[in-house]
């Protein structure tokens, strides 16, 4: 969060090989060091403040400023005129803090499961969508 929320910019491949210690033995100490910058980007001012919109709203349950700041970034999906909530609800799911690698699979199954079953209960209602659209079958 620091990356983003106070220096503007994040490294979008933050993995164990990208990241090294260098000793100084002279005085005991040890730096951080962050390999492989290819995949980092810079905020622009209007990303900046999305972002932290996004996560106020988050942060506060506020669908409708959510929505908001999901549009000001660009975040366009087929939900956005049908239920708006839901791509808040999944933004904020991905963006949740999962407490280790297996609980993150299990909600993540959870979730998709949950999808599939919406999926298929709209379809059995014969609700279809095309190019964002609602359509009643």
């Amino acid at each position: 969060c620091a990356q983003i929320f106070e220096l503007g910019f994040f490294n979008a491949d933050p993995h164990p090989g990208n990241v090294a210690l260098r000793f100084d033995e002279s005085t005991g100490t040890a730096r951080l060091l962050l390999l492989d910058w290819g995949w980092t980007h810079r905020l622009t001012t209007a990303e900046l403040r999305g972002w932290r919109d996004l996560a106020l709203a988050l942060y506060d349950s506020d669908v409708d400023r959510a929505a908001k700041a999901l549009a000001a970034l660009g975040y366009k999906t087929n939900q956005d005129e049908r239920d708006k909530a839901r791509n808040v609800h999944f933004m904020a799911f991905i963006l949740r803090d999962a407490s280790d690698q297996e609980t993150a699979r299990r909600e993540t199954k959870e979730r998709m499961t949950a999808i599939r079953d919406r999926m298929k209960a709209d379809k059995e209602a014969g609700v279809r969508e095309k190019g964002g659209r609602k359509i009643q079958g």
